[in-house]
């Protein structure tokens, strides 16, 4: 691409706000731009022109590039601003997500549209001396991730309901002491009032918008259980799709709805985990302290065993990353499959060949059971 197009994309990005000159010039199209970041986390753009585009190869869905200017080295990815607007959005609320719990995900520089592309930059991540315990780091760093959401959630929603019945409590008490039936249906009321909390939105499975996986939406409309989140929310859509597009026969779809009975008989009812999402080697970089860093995130909050089983696919990860992760729930062996199998039906769509027997396969399997 042009250089003054990245020149004006990290001028906008200084800036902070609109470019209203570009944005008002005959048939420039539109332009905006937002710098977005955890404080103290978002990596700031210096002065300076670009000097040098390199191209990135390896991306599917972006055009991408590191720019070199006289503030440093951006990563930056591009592509039609009626797709790719809403992408970059949804993966900026993901690394953020992700930031607080697993501090090594990229400082975003910020997001915009310009000329009809839409852009994200990130810091770039020069590789270093990979750390030789770098993959231990990063499966103590997940198991420390998937904790903490549910945990957390969880003390927070039991502090609530603590709160809560104290309140009815004394409010109770209050209203026995009194003479009068009017105020002790006072106090009735008043401690119906202050029942249990709402159960917190970290305690169900989903996340508070969608996103993307690849180039396909995610829908994560909370649901109160896994197998109904994993059922409703992740297969049966793109289950659909397939049929639609003729990979999967219409016969096959009432498999895939009697998987929700079915997994409410072998997954161990676990607290929701934040999840990154598509954690496979593709989405990991040594980073330039060593460490191993993730990116292009697609999280909500899953099963933990859903990134560990989306690890053994495409390669997977060395054994020394499962060790430091610990251990699981017992028969996690015989989840894998299913786990994988909305990553692989992800891929049936995109690229169909052997990922649609391989996703009939599993589905045969476990809904047969």
């Amino acid at each position: 691409m042009n250089p003054s197009f990245f020149d004006r994309v990290l001028q906008m990005l200084r800036e902070g706000a609109p470019d209203v000159g570009a944005a008002s010039a005959p048939g420039a199209g539109d332009a905006s731009a937002t710098g977005v970041g955890a404080a103290g986390a978002t990596r700031r753009v210096g002065g300076g022109t670009v000097t040098h585009i390199s191209r990135v190869s390896g991306g599917d869905i972006s055009d991408a590039y590191v720019l070199e200017t006289g503030g440093g080295r951006f990563f930056c990815k591009v592509q039609d601003a009626t797709r790719g607007q809403a992408m970059f959005e949804a993966e900026v609320r993901g690394l953020e997500a992700l930031r607080p719990h697993f501090p090594r995900v990229p400082a975003v520089v910020g997001t915009g549209t310009l000329e009809g592309k839409a852009f994200l930059v990130l810091e770039w991540l020069q590789e270093g001396k990979p750390r030789p315990d770098r993959w231990e780091r990063l499966g103590e760093a997940l198991a420390r991730l998937h904790r903490g959401a549910g945990v957390a959630a969880a003390s927070g929603a039991a502090a609530g309901g603590a709160a809560a019945s104290g309140a009815a409590a004394s409010g109770a008490a209050a209203g026995g002491a009194a003479a009068s039936g009017a105020a002790a249906s006072g106090a009735a009321a008043s401690g119906a009032a202050a029942g249990p909390a709402a159960p917190s939105a970290a305690l169900t499975f989903g996340l508070e918008a969608d996103n993307f996986i690849a180039t396909l939406p995610q829908d994560n409309h909370p649901e109160p259980t896994w197998p109904a989140f994993y059922t409703k929310r992740r297969l049966l859509p793109l289950w659909k799709q397939g049929i639609a597009r003729g990979l999967f026969s219409v016969k096959t779809l009432g498999q895939v709805e009697a998987l929700e009975a079915r997994m409410n008989q072998f997954f161990p009812k676990n607290l929701p985990s934040l999840l990154h999402g598509d954690l496979w080697s593709g989405n990991t970089k040594t980073g330039p302290d060593g460490d191993i860093w993730i990116f292009d995130p697609a999280v909500y909050r899953g099963h933990r065993e859903m990134d560990l089983a989306m690890t053994r696919l495409f390669g997977g990860f060395p054994p020394e990353f499962y060790e430091a992760y610990g251990p699981l729930d017992a028969g996690w062996e015989e989840r894998v499959a299913i786990c994988q199998l909305y990553p692989l039906l992800v891929h049936a769509l995109l690229f169909g060949g052997g990922y649609v027997q391989e996703c009939m396969g599993i589905v045969a399997t476990y809904a047969g059971g």
